[in-house]
């Protein structure tokens, strides 16, 4: 979206004008979506993490702040989302060690996205090799090539120079290389 018409769009919302919010919710959910849900990877838990992202953002909204990169603050919300989504599943695991993490169920997963069976395959031997790299690493891949931001986004997300960004995207490929070799 242009940074020109984000900005317009926003002081639409700020006016009450509802269809304009829903501009920005069906432009920005997909890729909302797709970050979170490689993060937590259950699709019902970033459906639902992905509508509380829309629902902060609205709160933001009635603050009244000046919102320099939409994006950016989309995807900040949803990064913070997801930490407090597993600062929360932590606490519940200390008190009930019944309560594991679910599997991903390989089926559902072709239903659901309607990919063929070696897609699946493809993209759960892809999600197995990132969750054994560091959060830092598995974020810039993910940010990088699953939601198909631009380096500066990037940069300006995570509060680094774009040089660190390019530099810590080499290793974090690097290191997903070998892991899945």
């Amino acid at each position: 979206m242009f940074k020109v018409r984000e900005k317009f769009i926003l002081w639409r919302i700020q006016k009450g004008k509802i269809e304009a919010f829903e501009e920005i919710y069906d432009y920005y959910a997909p890729k909302i979506y797709k970050f979170i849900y490689f993060k937590v990877s259950f699709a019902e838990d970033a459906e639902d993490l992905t509508s509380q992202t829309f629902i902060k953002f609205l709160k933001y909204l009635t603050k009244e702040k000046k919102i320099n990169n939409l994006q950016a603050l989309l995807y900040n919300i949803a990064r913070n989302l997801v930490i407090d989504f597993y600062r929360q599943k932590k606490q519940i695991s200390l008190f009930d060690d019944k309560i594991k993490g679910k599997l991903i169920d390989e089926k559902s997963l072709v239903e659901n996205l309607n990919l063929t069976l070696d897609l699946a395959i493809e993209i759960k031997n892809i999600k197995k090799a990132l969750e054994k790299l560091n959060n830092e690493d598995k974020e810039i891949i993910i940010l990088r090539f699953i939601n198909d931001l631009p380096i500066k986004e990037i940069a300006i997300m995570l509060g680094k120079s774009r040089i660190n960004v390019r530099v810590s995207l080499h290793r974090a490929i690097k290191k997903l290389k070998e892991i899945l070799n």
